[in-house]
């Protein structure tokens, strides 16, 4: 969101020298995105020391980066305070870090580091009432940040695989009490369509027609929007998949039936 809508984007370096930069690509599902600096420009830069193997775990200690209300190179201390957690609006990005570091209008897109200077994520949002820091902020994982940068550098845009179809809210599953992704729609000519997945929809006189509610994909057990959106950020275009559905028997009033059906994968 820092570059959406410029029509320039200008970078500040250390040494006070600024210069023009260029958007290389822009991925609003994560949130993320990628600016190219002036080779002229290389030599006073470093990139940042990164480990992909690392494991964050609850109670190490973070440092926060950023340019709060123009202060530049700011810098706050804390704690990752969480692991795991879903940013509010933002289904595409997973295990999202939470850390008590003080975070606040400006930091967006600043790298929150560990005692060792290696990034670990970046800074993406804070949770408040106020507009200002409040004690929890939230940065995106360095293992998806890895792999959105490089799809960005490599192509200008993040490619994912989709099957084609829009969910429900998960509420309407919980009021079932099944877990899974409920089909709301399904997109006509795309893959879940020719596959033949059944949508969600209300007939003429009110009553709802619950449609297929996938709860595997290759063996790879579904229970909410969040499951298959990372098995399918681990998938790609072209890939052919067995997906497990679970259909809602009328008769029973239960979700009773079972099937498999083949389906591969599209461009969304």
């Amino acid at each position: 969101h820092v570059v959406k809508n410029s029509v320039g984007v200008r970078i500040v370096l250390p040494d006070g020298e600024q210069c023009d930069g260029k958007v290389v690509g822009v991925d609003e599902a994560t949130d993320l995105a990628v600016i190219q600096i002036p080779r002229s420009c290389n030599d006073k830069v470093k990139p940042i020391k990164c480990d992909h193997n690392q494991i964050v775990e609850v109670g190490q200690r973070t440092y926060a980066i950023g340019y709060p209300f123009g202060l530049d190179q700011t810098l706050t201390a804390g704690l990752v305070s969480g692991v795991g957690r879903q940013m509010p609006g933002k289904p595409r990005i997973f295990d999202v870090i939470q850390t008590d570091a003080a975070v606040n209008p400006g930091s967006s897109g600043g790298p929150l580091i560990d005692s060792k200077g290696q990034l670990i994520g970046v800074n993406a949002a804070i949770l408040t009432n106020s507009g200002t820091f409040s004690g929890v902020s939230y940065a995106i994982p360095h293992q998806q940040v890895k792999k959105v940068v490089e799809s960005l550098i490599k192509h200008g845009r993040v490619i994912r695989p989709a099957l084609g179809i829009t969910i429900a809210p998960e509420q309407v599953l919980a009021h079932f009490r099944v877990k899974g992704v409920l089909v709301y729609e399904v997109i006509h000519g795309k893959a879940a369509w020719r596959a033949g997945l059944n949508p969600t929809f209300r007939l003429r006189g009110g009553d709802m027609r619950v449609g297929d509610v996938i709860i595997a994909v290759d063996g790879r057990k579904i229970e909410c929007s969040k499951d298959l959106f990372m098995t399918l950020d681990n998938l790609n275009v072209g890939d052919t998949v067995t997906v497990r559905l679970k259909s809602f028997d009328h008769g029973s009033n239960t979700f009773s039936k079972h099937r498999n059906v083949k389906i591969t994968l599209g461009a969304p």
